[in-house]
């Protein structure tokens, strides 16, 4: 169900953005979503919490168990034009589910520790949001689980 939320926890909002790796045209096979070396990753953590990218960074690289140089990553938010053509979602109302192209999902863990297991994500509009039991989030994107803060 999406509602128009006027309050809740900032614990419980999702920031999500997607992350671009800079040198990634150089790596065979990056320019595809491959969740294991996919040029863009959408990571999803709290609102109050700030994301890490040399955790990120470390994260995806090991994803390909380090087989791809440091100095081929460069994680960077992509453009919003990039976003929405990516997604079909404009900047503020990104959502991880529907999403144009199949882009891999990062949620911090800090989200999956929530009580009550419930956060809300964008629902296509900056103003929209969608209740989302963790578990059935989880399930539905098979997305990867990573500390980033």
């Amino acid at each position: 169900m999406a509602c128009q939320i006027s309050q809740a926890s900032d614990s419980s909002l999702p920031r999500k953005r997607i992350y671009a790796r800079a040198w990634c045209s150089r790596i065979p096979g990056a320019r595809t979503m491959n969740p294991l070396n996919s040029k863009y990753y959408c990571v999803i953590v709290q609102y109050v919490a700030s994301i890490n990218t040399q955790k990120l960074m470390n994260y995806v690289r090991a994803l390909n168990n380090n087989l791809i140089s440091r100095k081929n990553y460069n994680m960077r938010l992509t453009s919003p034009e990039n976003s929405l053509a990516l997604t079909g979602f404009d900047y503020g109302g990104v959502s991880p589910i529907g999403m144009k192209q199949p882009v891999p999902v990062i949620l911090s863990e800090a989200i999956v520790e929530l009580q009550p297991p419930v956060f809300f994500l964008g629902a296509g509009h900056v103003d929209w949001k969608i209740a989302m039991p963790i578990d059935d989030f989880l399930k539905a994107t098979k997305c990867f689980m990573a500390d980033l803060s």
